[in-house]
């Protein structure tokens, strides 16, 4: 799996910005990974400032490695 971080602004006046953390299956063929279907949203930060890359991946990694040693349950309902 490949990570990828990019940031919007939420309002054109606002400082405020969020940055979705996307998980691409490289599994995939190439033409098939970016595709909205098959990426999966990992997390999202919002921050009023632009943090730098380094510590918005540190604090995703950080709470992955919790999650990743004890484990979480997932439900998945269907309509």
């Amino acid at each position: 799996m490949d990570i990828g971080i990019d940031g919007v602004s939420l309002y054109r006046s606002s400082k405020t910005s969020m940055y979705p953390i996307v998980g691409v299956i490289l599994n995939l063929p190439p033409d098939l990974r970016t595709k909205k279907e098959n990426m999966i949203l990992l997390g999202i930060i919002i921050c009023n400032t632009k943090p730098e890359s380094n510590m918005l991946l540190e604090r995703f990694c950080s709470n992955f490695a919790i999650y990743y040693k004890k484990g979480i349950d997932l439900y998945v309902f269907y309509n």
